[in-house]
C-alpha cells in the first residue's frame, strides 16, 4: 500500500485558475492514453489530473485517479521544476495498469528531449 506523503499532497493542483493557467501556456504531449500539459516553473512543480465524464461513470473515473494517482507517486521525480497536468483519454479504459505505466514514462522521455537547454548566440559569441 502506498503511504501518502504530505510533500506530495501539498504540490497538487487544486483551483481552477492554476489549471487553467497551465492549460493556455502549457506544451501538449500527446499519447495513446494520456496527454501531458507541462509548463516549465523555477519554484517546486505542482501537478494536477484530469479525467472527464467521456471516460466513463464515477467508479471508472476513479479508478482512473486512483492508478496516475500511483504512478505519479511512483515516479514523482517527473514533476521537479515542472508544473504538470495528466488529461486521461477515453482509450484509457480499457488498459491495465502497466500500460499506462509505460505511456506515461514514454510521454515523459519525450518531454525531456523537448526541454534540452537551449544555447544563446549572444553567450557564445562574447
Amino acid at each position: 500500500m502506498l503511504i501518502r506523503n504530505k510533500k506530495i499532497s501539498q504540490r497538487c493542483l487544486k483551483k481552477k485558475y492554476e489549471f487553467s493557467k497551465i492549460q493556455r501556456t502549457g506544451r501538449r504531449i500527446h499519447s495513446k492514453f494520456i496527454t501531458l500539459i507541462v509548463n516549465n516553473t523555477k519554484t517546486q512543480g505542482l501537478f494536477g489530473l484530469v479525467v472527464a465524464k467521456s471516460v466513463g461513470k464515477a467508479n471508472v473515473r476513479n479508478l482512473i485517479k486512483r492508478r496516475l494517482r500511483h504512478l505519479l507517486y511512483m515516479n514523482f521525480f517527473m514533476i521537479h521544476c515542472m508544473n504538470l497536468i495528466v488529461l486521461a483519454l477515453p482509450e484509457i479504459v480499457n488498459a491495465s495498469f502497466h500500460e499506462i505505466e509505460k505511456d506515461i514514462q514514454q510521454s515523459y522521455g519525450r518531454l525531456r528531449s523537448y526541454h534540452r537547454p537551449r544555447i544563446s548566440y549572444t553567450a557564445i559569441n562574447k
